[in-house]
């Protein structure tokens, strides 16, 4: 294995314009954002369709990813908005879409098959067995919660070398 392959990934949550392009300038290799809507940092000012634009190709000029939370659970009178984002998405992709709700990453995938999806620290994955149902939704990443134990991380990656892991390092809250 490479040693780049070995190298975490530093992710830093991006909610506002301002907040991503400091992340940028300060060595970050990924943000993570969320929109107005289906984002579960409803306390960030978030992401109008413009800003993302723009920092999409900022980030892109820099050789940082995008990852777009959309990771609240959707209501069936959300689906239209949802479907209008993920049009949007599908225009200007980011690098994957995180999500909590398995019926969006089914829409998703369905609909852009080729934007890859993250599952959200809140579909509470610990185990290979839910892991393996994340892959089989369509998930190349699993987001941990942050209660995940260092043993369990190492047997989770042991039972299922496949699936790219991410784990919080540093904080009580996004």
């Amino acid at each position: 294995m490479s040693d780049n392959a070995r190298r975490p990934e530093l992710l830093l949550p991006a909610g506002s314009f301002d907040s991503a392009i400091a992340g940028i300038e300060g060595g970050a290799d990924a943000l993570y954002l969320g929109f107005s809507d289906f984002s579960a940092r409803r306390q960030a000012r978030n992401f109008g369709r413009l800003e993302y634009r723009r920092l999409l190709g900022h980030a892109r000029d820099r050789g940082v990813r995008i990852y777009a939370a959309v990771n609240t659970i959707v209501l069936d009178g959300e689906l239209p908005a949802l479907a209008e984002l993920f049009a949007f998405l599908g225009r200007f992709p980011p690098d994957a879409v995180i999500v909590q709700d398995w019926g969006v990453a089914r829409l998703l995938r369905v609909r852009h098959p080729g934007v890859p999806i993250h599952a959200s620290t809140q579909t509470a994955i610990q185990g290979a067995a839910a892991a393996r149902v994340a892959a089989e939704l369509g998930a190349s990443r699993i987001i941990l919660p942050r209660e995940t134990s260092l043993a369990a991380m190492r047997r989770l990656r042991d039972e299922y070398p496949g699936m790219e892991i991410e784990a919080f390092v540093h904080g009580a809250h996004c």
